[in-house]
């Protein structure tokens, strides 16, 4: 997964040394991962969750 410098901005805070946002979606949770992770080798999988339904929904 890309993580593009444009995507760390969003994960900065005024208040916190970083903030967990839902913008940015999985990009965002992948910066918000590496600055935990450091020098040690790590994967962000992002897989969204599945369902399947019989009838339609909005």
């Amino acid at each position: 997964m890309p993580i593009d410098d444009e995507y760390q901005e969003m994960i900065k805070s005024k208040i916190a040394d970083i903030r967990n946002t839902g913008s940015g979606g999985s990009i965002t949770g992948a910066w918000f991962l590496k600055e935990f992770a450091e020098d040690t080798p790590w994967v962000h999988l992002d897989i969204a969750g599945t369902a399947w339904r019989d009838d339609a929904k909005p």
